[in-house]
């Protein structure tokens, strides 16, 4: 499997949970989606820290 179908493969896997997690906890898709963002970041940025 090569680097493009790897990244689309994990793209459509976190866009599905997304989706999932937006139903089960009656939030819209797009507040899921900000927030697991915020969450990349924060650990971005605590890596950097150490």
């Amino acid at each position: 499997m090569n680097r493009e179908e790897e990244v689309r493969k994990i793209a459509t896997f976190v866009r599905e949970w997304a989706i999932m997690k937006a139903k089960v906890e009656g939030r819209s898709v797009t507040e899921v989606i900000r927030e697991m963002k915020e969450e990349m970041e924060q650990r971005k940025q605590d890596r950097r820290l150490w």
